[in-house]
């Protein structure tokens, strides 16, 4: 019987990437192909990786958004599915490994995987203008570098 992956192998590599200041999501994919990586369980991890810590750093403001559940995806067909975050084991332990490290560090690794976070950016802008948070709910975040049949397909490092 296989055991359930971990991943923490394959998001603290991300999070190295990330802390590295790599110039794009590509880079940071070819980054951790280098290592092993598949190149799918990369795209998944430049997706879900910075959502997670992104959420937990705006999770612990004293007026925090909401955030949507799922994600959505193009289908080859050209329709958008959801997808359940909570069903995706990468970002359930990115969510927890973000947590301990809000709380205990390394900063140096969570900071520039919460920072590449498009949900904290549009935070940031919102609270640079003089609003606030208070009622602010996210919508689904779209991932555009995998289609959804591709994201379903079982694939490890």
């Amino acid at each position: 019987m296989n055991a359930t992956p971990t991943y923490d192998r394959e998001i603290c590599s991300t999070l190295e990437a990330y802390r590295a200041r790599l110039e794009s999501e590509a880079d940071i994919v070819e980054m951790l192909q280098t290592q092993g990586i598949t190149y799918l369980l990369a795209e998944k991890l430049v997706a879900l990786v910075p959502l997670a810590f992104g959420r937990v750093l705006l999770s612990h403001m004293p007026e925090h958004p909401t955030f949507s559940k799922t994600a959505v995806l193009e289908a080859e067909d050209g329709t958008l599915v959801p997808v359940d975050l909570q069903t995706e084991p990468i970002f359930r332990r990115a969510v927890e490994l973000a947590t301990e490290m809000y709380h205990r560090g390394p900063r140096e690794l969570f900071g520039p995987a919460a920072t590449a976070s498009a949900e904290l950016s549009a935070a940031n802008h919102l609270l640079h203008s003089g609003a606030t948070l208070r009622g602010v709910a996210f919508t689904e975040p779209r991932f555009l570098r995998v289609s959804f049949e591709d994201w379903l397909r079982e694939e490890s490092s």
